[in-house]
């Protein structure tokens, strides 16, 4: 199933369980709302191949030490090729909040609160 037919398959379930969502949602693709966000995130997650680890998000680290997270591959490697520190996330775990395992681990993360 391609990205695009996931999308509409995960966007008719929420709108037959919650008819009056809003499924708005920026120009890179992420929704408006952080929860419906998370659960297509969730959605994504949920049909990958079992044993096939694929990160969703990528940590980065700016030169002053201010985190981001991008949700773009392609982004995110060009910001690692311009120097910066780029890792990608196992899962996406709530703001604020980081993976303590290696990237790319199998199972669920265990999140912590990020450091200031």
């Amino acid at each position: 199933m391609n990205d695009q037919k996931m999308r509409e398959a995960f966007e008719a379930w929420v709108l037959s369980e919650y008819p009056n969502q809003r499924m708005t949602r920026f120009a890179d693709g992420e929704y408006h709302s952080t929860t419906i966000q998370y659960c297509w995130l969730a959605w994504q997650a949920a049909r990958i191949p079992s044993g096939v680890i694929q990160a969703t998000a990528w940590r980065v680290i700016d030169a002053k030490g201010k985190r981001f997270t991008v949700y773009n591959k392609d982004l995110a490697m060009a910001i690692s090729d311009a120097g910066l520190h780029v890792a990608p996330m196992c899962d996406v775990p709530p703001e604020g909040w980081e993976c303590s395992r290696e990237p790319g681990h199998p199972g669920p993360c265990a999140a912590s609160e990020a450091q200031s």
